[in-house]
């Protein structure tokens, strides 16, 4: 017989699971060493010039996180990253390697951080199945889960260059 004395609960939700956090993070001067840094195209110039711009990243992942998305997390800022990527108009996150895919299943977060930008005013980056958006800065970092997918929405014409780096975690928590 069933416990009748009981009400039945629904699971407990987090109705952050799918935000979207933004922050401005780098100053103007910082986003032009990143810049030419990352024009050189060689990943250790990127590691030449990892003094606390890695370790506030990672900082940024582990507060949102503990604020909004409560993952289980292992460690922030996996190997090789942050990574350089060039952002083209209807990039999607996924397409650019970032976010779950099979060689990534542990990935929790990621965080984009916008280095600099050309003919991008009215820039936004997007999560189309989440409903958010916001506007797309200079200097700004971007996190959301990794199961979403994120765009961005850049005029035709305009490029824009940012870092990626994750927050990993085990699978399923």
């Amino acid at each position: 017989m069933p416990n009748t004395r009981l009400p039945i609960l629904g699971p407990p939700a987090n109705r952050w699971i799918t935000g979207l956090a933004s922050a401005p993070m780098f100053e103007t001067e910082e986003c032009a060493r990143w810049t030419s840094v990352v024009a050189q195209g060689e990943p250790s110039a990127v590691e030449s010039v990892a003094d606390d711009s890695f370790e506030r990243i990672g900082r940024m992942l582990q507060q949102a996180n503990s604020e909004f998305f409560r993952f289980t997390l292992a460690g922030v800022v996996g190997d090789a990253e942050p990574a350089p990527f060039t952002i083209a108009p209807g990039d999607v996150a996924s397409a650019n390697g970032f976010g779950l895919d099979a060689d990534h299943s542990v990935r929790k977060l990621v965080a984009v951080a916008i280095i600099s930008m050309q003919g991008c005013e009215g820039a936004e980056v997007v999560l189309p199945s989440a409903g958010k958006a916001h506007p797309m800065l200079v200097g700004n970092v971007y996190v959301w889960p990794a199961f979403i997918d994120a765009r961005f929405d850049l005029p035709d014409g305009g490029r824009a260059v940012g870092l990626v780096a994750h927050a990993f975690g085990p699978s399923f928590r």
